[in-house]
């Protein structure tokens, strides 16, 4: 039932063990898929490319792999997810629940960022696929679409979370546990990957302030 959807760079190291956490720890039938980008070091490429994976052919960002993911999925509720999580026992019960004929996006517990532990935000989600198919998930671009690919990597999340709200079709579920083991927590070193990802921030910021308005912020 559940499409587990985890875009992957430079850590080749992290592969088995966020593998092996959430067929631990899902309790619904599911799959997991990694996305790779090919400019990837060859050691990362193997590790994923042994266990089910797809790539990601378009942009070369979080917004490319979960549209490369999400194409390649089978399953009708689609987990947004990243290689630095660790998923707690039940996190798939839990937020199961809240999905309901308003419900299309909810939001699991991090359990470090506050905004996600006060409701209103969350950084990896669980998505009904028809939602994404009927009026996607940017509010200026139609049905299909996922995530604004404009953003390098920050606030793509954002503006999902933001655009769900505003529709009202958000719910939070802060008894879905599924860790964010980022370095800004101090649960991980600082690494390429993560220095990538804010290489662009005021870019990224500055394009957030430009697109908020369109829905309601």
């Amino acid at each position: 039932m559940i499409s587990i959807l985890i875009p992957t760079f430079g850590r080749a190291d992290k592969i088995d063990e966020v593998y092996d956490n959430i067929k631990s720890n899902t309790s619904h039938q599911h799959e997991i898929i990694f996305i790779t980008e090919d400019r990837d070091q060859a050691s990362t490429l193997k590790a994923a490319r042994k266990l089910a994976y797809t790539n990601n052919v378009h942009e070369g960002n979080y917004a490319g792999a979960i549209q490369s993911g999400v194409n390649a999925s089978i399953y009708r509720f689609i987990f947004f997810g990243a290689d630095d999580l660790h998923f707690h026992p039940n996190w798939d019960i839990e937020a199961m629940y809240q999905f309901s004929p308003t419900v299309k996006v909810v939001g699991t517990n991090d359990l470090h960022n506050v905004h996600v532990l006060a409701g209103h935000h969350s950084t990896h989600h669980l998505v009904d696929r028809q939602y994404l198919n009927t009026v996607g998930g940017v509010v200026d671009a139609g049905p299909g679409s996922v995530l604004y690919p404009g953003y390098d990597h920050n606030f793509s999340d954002t503006e999902f979370i933001g655009t769900a709200r505003w529709r009202g079709v958000f719910a939070p579920c802060l008894s879905s546990l599924v860790e964010h083991r980022h370095f800004a927590f101090g649960l991980a070193y600082r690494d390429a990957t993560y220095d990538k990802g804010y290489k662009n921030f005021d870019a990224d910021a500055r394009l957030y302030e430009s697109r908020k308005h369109l829905w309601g912020e």
